[in-house]
């Protein structure tokens, strides 16, 4: 099945659920710094029902 997501972005923080499913895979929260932002914070849902291949999605998200 192709990754297909839903995202949006809610204060400072972007949502990634899979859109087939609903759930909520990832949260990125972002803060600023000099004029830019970072990524502050990354929360995956670990849950092995909700997404298989949680590993290899959020090293595609990390590498870019």
């Amino acid at each position: 099945m192709e990754d297909t997501w839903f995202a949006f972005v809610e204060g400072d923080t972007l949502h990634l659920h899979r859109s087939w499913t609903g759930y909520q895979i990832y949260a990125v929260t972002f803060a600023p710094r000099d004029g830019g932002s970072f990524i502050a914070r990354v929360e995956a849902n670990r849950d092995p029902s909700h997404d298989e291949a949680n590993a290899q999605s959020l090293l595609r998200l990390s590498m870019g």
